[in-house]
């Protein structure tokens, strides 16, 4: 697929002095691919029952619950 996309010229700049020898569209990709991954992983910690808003911490009154 190609697609046009808009970048405020703040994150350009933040951009081109991240990319050093890379290819622009090979940064982009590893960073889409990031994002994707670590979405994945939270809807796998949801099923596998991860809790991520308890009531208290894991080492404080674990017994009642």
């Amino acid at each position: 697929m190609r697609t046009t996309i808009y970048l405020p010229d703040e994150l350009a700049k933040r951009i081109e002095e991240k990319l050093g020898d890379q290819n622009l569209s090979k940064f982009i990709q590893q960073a889409v691919e990031k994002e994707l991954a670590q979405k994945d992983v939270a809807h796998f910690l949801e099923f596998a029952g991860a809790v991520s808003d308890a009531p208290h911490h894991a080492d404080e009154e674990a017994e009642d619950f």
